[in-house]
């Protein structure tokens, strides 16, 4: 017995990593089904516009306040696309920006008659090899947005990716959500995004060559990816455990929120403790494990994190050095080691081209 246990665990999780991959690239073809349907790729939410006034409709970046709209993600978009039609209807909200002149009674949560199609479980949203369903995590990720606000980046020192989670102790209601281990992919971080309550971007920071597929009402269609950085070398859709499994369980994502994430935080191992646990919030003094966390991609696979890309097809992304550099990211950093790799795999339209081959598998 103690001789043929690893052998069948191995097995095991080869299977359910198949799984995975598996519901990876379902959710890959939904995406591409939804942009035969709409000629564009779905939004990575539906939040408020940044600038009502200004009526900015395209490519809106994430802002520092998460008002208007139904507050709903990509998943719940595509629920048609996954044999999910009959829980989306079930759903009443606005899906406009503007809330309608709702306010906040447009926000899903808002309105008790969502709480029951949000309960739904979805297998095409889970990761076998993960326990999403079994734990009691201390937070329930209401949404995550990610933007640059043009500090120097340094993932060791600060928090440049603006990763923002508006968060509610495990409450009944909250516990009960159905939940998810994919999120779409906003790049490094994002959009830039506005600094100090101003909408000043930051066209010149190295961060901004990185902006991924998705963000806040983003309009991406597969053929302007195309003529980008192409659908072969672009991720759309990454795994994740939104949060910490070694220890606490510090949090976990729902599918229905308005959820992005960013690879600037590099790719966390699920057997690895979360540095920063939350309710504590940012210690840039403890970098040492390398964990899940609800600010990177995550994986309870040995190997690596699985992504799908522009194409559908599913590749795992090795965790090798992907990990933030402890120095300050300039024009002078490398950008053939394994954490720009990753950048580069990210970004819509960087315009590099170096080998990814190290890194993927």
């Amino acid at each position: 017995m103690a001789l043929l246990l690893p052998a069948i665990q191995k097995v095991r999780e080869a299977a359910n990593k198949m799984i995975c991959a598996s519901n990876i690239r379902q959710l890959g073809i939904a995406m591409h089904n939804y942009h035969t349907d709409f000629q564009k790729l779905p939004p990575g939410g539906l939040a408020g516009w940044d600038n009502p006034a200004a009526n900015i409709t395209i490519n809106s970046t994430w802002n520092h306040l998460d008002g208007g709209g139904p507050r709903v993600g990509t998943w719940y978009i595509l629920l048609p696309y996954v044999e999910g039609d009959n829980i989306k209807k079930q759903f009443i909200v606005y899906e406009g920006a503007q809330n309608n002149g709702l306010g906040a009674a447009n926000y899903w949560f808002n309105n008790t008659a969502n709480s029951i199609p949000a309960q739904a479980k979805f297998k095409v949203f889970e990761c076998p090899s993960d326990t999403l369903r079994d734990v009691t995590p201390a937070y329930v990720i209401v949404s995550t947005h990610w933007f640059f606000q043009g500090l120097a980046w340094n993932w060791w020192t600060s928090e440049p990716f603006a990763g923002y989670d508006q968060n509610n102790p495990g409450s009944a209601f909250w516990l009960s959500l159905g939940r998810t281990n994919y999120m779409p992919c906003s790049g490094a971080s994002g959009p830039p995004g506005p600094n100090n309550g101003t909408n000043n971007n930051y066209p010149n920071d190295l961060c901004t060559k990185y902006i991924g597929c998705f963000s806040n009402r983003s309009r991406l269609s597969l053929g302007q990816l195309t003529v980008m950085d192409g659908t072969t070398n672009t991720i759309l859709i990454g795994e994740t455990l939104g949060g910490n499994r070694v220890g606490a369980v510090d949090s976990v994502v729902p599918w229905v929120i308005n959820s992005v994430m960013g690879v600037g935080g590099g790719l966390g191992r699920g057997q690895f403790p979360n540095e920063d646990t939350m309710p504590n919030g940012w210690d840039p003094a403890n970098r040492s494990p390398r964990g899940g966390g609800f600010f990177r991609y995550s994986a309870m696979h040995a190997a690596g994190v699985q992504m799908c890309f522009g194409d559908g097809s599913v590749r795992t992304i090795k965790y090798g050095n992907t990990m933030p550099p402890q120095a300050n990211i300039t024009a002078a950093t490398a950008l053939d080691i394994d954490y720009m790799l990753l950048q580069q795999l990210a970004g819509k339209n960087d315009g590099y081209t170096f080998d990814t081959a190290s890194i993927t598998e």
